[in-house]
């Protein structure tokens, strides 16, 4: 069941990027308490700083993004994925993929992204745009 459930979050979560809907895709997918754990060993911390550096990411860059669950564990209020990650640039040059891992936490407010970290298995740019 989490599977599939994580799947269409994934579809979604997809879909806003591309369409670059920031804002909305971190009101709806991430909380304050919320960490993206960059490659750098960096850290990320809540919606306002996600925001920034997705706006820099989505739309300064134009990376789109493709995502693969691969595997789920869990069950209850926290569930891991294990998955794959590709961004484009916009002409659908592949510049960076990898690996990810994200944990969703069910609250109040539903199942969001409480920590998502991702490395960098091949990055094919060099400057700004990661």
């Amino acid at each position: 069941m989490a599977d599939k459930c994580i799947t269409a979050c994934m579809s979604d979560y997809v879909t806003m990027w591309n369409k670059k809907n920031v804002s909305e895709l971190v009101e709806k997918y991430y909380r304050d308490t919320s960490k993206v754990l960059q490659p750098d060993g960096s850290t990320i911390r809540g919606k306002a700083e996600i925001v920034k550096y997705m706006q820099e990411t989505i739309v300064k860059c134009g990376l789109k993004c493709t995502l693969q669950n691969d595997e789920t564990y869990g069950t209850g209020d926290l569930v891991t994925s294990l998955g794959t990650y590709k961004m484009t640039d916009d002409k659908g040059m592949v510049v960076k993929s990898g690996r990810s891992v994200v944990v969703w936490k069910n609250g109040p407010d539903g199942c969001k992204i409480e920590v998502d970290a991702y490395t960098d298995e091949k990055c094919h740019t060099k400057g700004v745009c990661h």
